[in-house]
């Protein structure tokens, strides 16, 4: 099986130099920085302070998943007053099946500050693709516990002058989603018959968290592989894998369209599949996978060669 797996790759890389660059999406890290504390905001720091369940899209102009100045959609009324993201990825499969989003993004577990200890909470750097045709990014997160108060970026562009952008920070301020008019750090209170528009948090406004930042988004383009060892990330490093007819693949069985690299066990030869080996390859250590070909030890370009 490993020699199959590794001529699989080795065609791969050969493959994917057909498929023009500009198609291709890139990966980005994402940092979700939580600052809250009681020594920025004295007085308003709930206990269990944290940025709730994280979900958003990747789009282009198209789409429009919450808004400044705009009343809240029943995805975002729920993930601002209760922190789940179910009706809201939902509103973003609806854009994908109307091509104006490129990947649903969601997160599902709390991002907390320093000060916050508690078993929901997860870890506070994800990773999400995006590509040329849908270059924008919409995330939004409660601020938990509160009424319907929350952070995020809305059509936020990850591209400049044509080229993706290497790293961006984003403050996160305080939002109102305007659906209700407690103003107390808990769940619920009055709803707001009719509903307002979701606005900025600003000391004149006056809820008890304040306008101050309790944040920040990271963005930051990660780095293609360097498989072929020639000294330059390019196209000929990434990899569509190659379909090995009446072979058997990862799960036992056999496919007339698979090949034993399908370690994802979706019985299709995809670049998923290969996107399994890279964090091994940059760790340099061995998930079980086959990956250390050359039995070193360490997972290397030599188990290409």
């Amino acid at each position: 099986m490993a020699g199959r797996w590794l001529q699989c790759h080795l065609l791969a890389l050969l493959s994917l130099a057909l498929i023009p660059l500009e198609a291709q999406a890139v990966r980005y890290r994402l940092e979700i920085v939580n600052t809250w504390s009681t020594t920025s905001h004295p007085g308003a720091f709930p206990l269990d302070a944290h940025f709730s369940w994280l979900a958003g899209a990747t789009h282009h102009p198209g789409a429009t998943f919450w808004e400044l100045g705009q009343l809240s959609s029943p995805g975002t009324t729920q993930m601002a007053e209760t922190g789940a993201t179910t009706k809201f990825v939902q509103e973003v499969e609806t854009a994908l099946l109307a091509g104006t989003a490129g990947a649903a993004l969601d997160w599902p577990w709390w991002f907390c500050p320093a000060e916050t200890v508690n078993p929901n909470c997860g870890p506070l750097v994800v990773e999400f693709e995006i590509e040329p045709a849908h270059p924008l990014v919409t995330l939004a997160t409660m601020l938990g516990p509160s009424p319907d108060w929350f952070v995020g970026v809305s059509g936020l562009s990850l591209q400049q002058g044509g080229q993706w952008v290497q790293q961006l920070s984003v403050d996160l301020r305080p939002l109102d989603g305007g659906t209700r008019s407690a103003n107390v750090f808990a769940l619920g209170g009055p709803k707001n018959a009719p509903p307002e528009v979701i606005s900025q948090i600003t000391m004149a406004t006056g809820q008890l968290v304040g306008p101050g930042t309790l944040g920040r988004f990271v963005f930051t383009l990660l780095p293609e592989p360097d498989f072929d060892a020639d000294g330059e990330p390019d196209s000929t490093d990434n990899c569509t894998l190659v379909p090995n007819a009446g072979q058997q693949d990862a799960d036992g069985d056999l496919y007339g369209n698979a090949c034993d690299c399908d370690f994802d066990n979706d019985d299709t030869c995809a670049i998923n599949d290969f996107n399994l080996f890279l964090p091994d390859f940059v760790a340099g250590s061995d998930s079980g996978l086959g990956t250390d070909q050359d039995a070193d030890g360490v997972v290397g370009i030599g188990d290409f060669n």
